[in-house]
């Protein structure tokens, strides 16, 4: 949810500034977070791969999301 309110908040921002169209890592970051977390299985103890990817999918995609804040909100 708060990345929906970031993505609206840079696309305005970058449009005004005249900056690059980094909002699209938004995106990305929506995807990979959303598909890491439905990989993600509660009810699994042991990590398999299909959990092991769902974890590394979510990481990517918290991360492009701190990316595309750093461009903005960063300098």
């Amino acid at each position: 949810m708060h990345t929906l309110f970031f993505d609206a908040l840079s696309k305005r921002f970058g449009d005004v500034m005249g900056m690059k169209k980094y909002y699209y890592l938004y995106y990305a970051g929506i995807f990979f977070t959303f598909s890491g977390s439905v990989m993600i299985s509660p009810s699994v103890t042991v990590l398999d791969p299909q959990e092991l990817f769902g974890y590394v999918f979510f990481s990517i995609g918290l991360t492009l999301g701190l990316i595309a804040s750093i461009k903005y909100w960063g300098g």
